[in-house]
């Protein structure tokens, strides 16, 4: 498991962000930014979970999978607020919503780019090795 699904996902996003700082007058530039921003938060939102359960112990998955929901969730709340108290603080101006989300890109992409190539896959805990609950229910009743 490594991150390089992720970064795409972040390179796309910042693809899409890095221009909305100098061109953000024609149509055709607005939906060009908007699909590379959007297949990247795709691919990204797709990816972040493999990469936390491909590194994750069997045991704390549900754990691992819950706290990556509650950091989207959290950081889709704060964002929210922020861009409603920029907008408050600044007005209808978009450029500081443009740059802080290109922030966010780079910051993301740099993010993934450290992140190790080859992580150790989340191991099982010991003795559950090759077991089902089908196969110790079978072994249990002779039907094995």
């Amino acid at each position: 498991a490594d991150g390089w699904p992720c970064c795409s996902g972040w390179g796309l996003m910042t693809a899409g962000a890095m221009p909305r700082l100098i061109w953000h007058e024609q149509m055709w530039e607005a939906i060009t930014r908007a699909a590379l921003s959007g297949s990247g938060s795709a691919v990204a939102f797709a990816a972040m979970p493999a990469l936390v359960l491909a590194t994750t112990p069997a045991r704390r998955i549900a754990a691992a999978n819950g706290l990556n929901a509650l950091g989207r969730s959290t950081g889709l709340a704060v964002a929210g607020a922020a861009f409603g108290a920029l907008t408050e603080l600044h007005g209808p101006g978009f450029e500081i919503f443009f740059a802080l989300g290109a922030a966010a890109c780079v910051l993301a992409l740099a993010a993934g780019l450290a992140i190790p190539r080859n992580l150790p896959r989340g191991r099982r805990p010991s003795g559950t090795e090759g077991r089902t609950t089908r196969g110790r229910a079978g072994a249990r009743s002779g039907r094995g």
